[in-house]
This record gives structure tokens, sequence and C-alpha cells, in this order.
């Protein structure tokens, strides 16, 4: 999970998203995560990435990718 989210970060610097909100992009990687990569990440931060703020789960997921990264 922590690969592909530094993957998906880096193709966002690279490639113009035309305007799409940040929002749906974090979306996007969740909806397409396997059940197993969604349960741990909902595990980690306490509760379902769906259900906190776009702020909490862009922190959440860069902290994760950087902790495991290291």
């Amino acid at each position: 999970m922590d690969e592909a989210w530094k993957i998906s970060e880096d193709l966002q610097r690279q490639c113009p998203h035309y305007g799409v909100p940040y929002w749906l992009l974090v979306q996007n990687f969740y909806n397409r995560l396997k059940h197993s990569g969604k349960f741990s990440i909902d595990a980690a931060i306490g509760g379902a990435l769906t259900g906190k703020s776009i702020d909490v789960a862009k922190t959440s997921l860069d902290d994760m990718a950087f902790n495991n990264y290291h």
C-alpha cells in the first residue's frame, strides 16, 4: 500500500490532474486497493478512511508511506 501511495503521489506531481479535486484522487486510490489494503489503512487511522477529512486522509497516507519507506 505504501509503495502504491508513493507512486500515486509521484504521478500526480509529474502529470497535471486538470483540476480534479484532491479528495477524488484519494478516493480513487482507496477504491482501487484490495480489501486487505483498505483494512490495513482503516485500522491504522482508527476508522474508515472514507469517513475522515481529506486533510486527515492525506496526512495519514503520507505518514504511513514515509514510515514504511524508512
